[in-house]
């Protein structure tokens, strides 16, 4: 069984201007009591003492220097940032990266961008798993409130469908609560990391570095797709191929 833990950064609605992510972090459920070791140890070498469900990774609140994270210096900030993205990119971290990215300022609205990104997920989850024949795979998806987390479910019912050619993947998507579970906090930072490496304009600099080692864990085709408008202004294009992008390995600040 595989899990494609989903979490998003920006918010789908046009009336935030910046772009919007849909990241998974997907891995071998026999991989996970490892990964969450992995994850636990870089908690615990910052957060010493503190428990878990107190001291979340979550890349605003690392940022924004909120929460558990009110009042840590920048070079602890950026030595903790380093540690999760050294952890992704590790060649022995058993998992894969799916991602969309929405630019909201070239899409024409009304459209459901929501349901944009994770419908490229599914998608790109359901081949993945064509190459292992006899594999399933869960979503586990960071709750919101129930009303929200409602909504969402009825929109990925028809996108999991087995006619939709997404049969290996259970119909419905776990909620969870990311304080709770590790991998939905790797997929937090990815998310955020992708929309700050695109942001177009102030905020990008110093990305690079960070999404580089997401880039070592994107699928080879596919992995991160752009969805833009398309030449005149038609419908948005979907393409078959994802855009390359090749960052450069940054230790500078964030």
């Amino acid at each position: 069984m595989y899990m494609a833990y989903c979490d998003t950064s920006g918010s789908p609605g046009f009336a935030d201007p910046e772009d919007y992510v849909v990241a998974a972090a997907v891995v071998d459920d026999r991989s996970r009591p490892y990964l969450d070791d992995k994850i636990d140890k870089i908690r615990s070498r910052h957060f010493p003492g503190r428990s878990p469900a107190d001291a979340e990774i979550h890349a605003k609140d690392i940022i924004n220097h909120t929460g558990a994270y009110k009042g840590m210096p920048d070079d602890r900030i950026r030595a903790l940032l380093d540690d999760v993205f050294g952890f992704i990119s590790d060649p022995d971290t058993p998992l894969v990266i799916m991602a969309a990215l929405v630019r909201k300022g070239e899409m024409r609205p009304p459209g459901d961008n929501e349901r944009l990104g994770y419908g490229f997920i599914i998608k790109r989850l359901a081949k993945y798993l064509s190459t292992d024949k006899g594999v399933h795979a869960m979503m586990v998806v960071d709750g919101e409130t129930n009303r929200k987390n409602w909504r969402l479910h009825k929109k990925l019912a028809p996108l999991l469908e087995p006619g939709a050619g997404s049969r290996r993947i259970i119909a419905s998507p776990l909620f969870t609560n990311s304080r709770w579970t590790n991998m939905t906090q790797v997929a937090d930072c990815v998310a955020y990391c992708i929309r700050r490496r695109f942001r177009k304009g102030p905020g990008s600099s110093g990305w690079s570095g960070y999404y580089s080692a997401v880039e070592k864990k994107l699928l080879a085709v596919g992995g991160l797709k752009m969805f833009v408008k398309s030449e005149g202004g038609r419908r948005p294009r979907i393409p078959q191929r994802s855009r390359s992008y090749n960052g450069v390995r940054h230790h500078g600040r964030v």
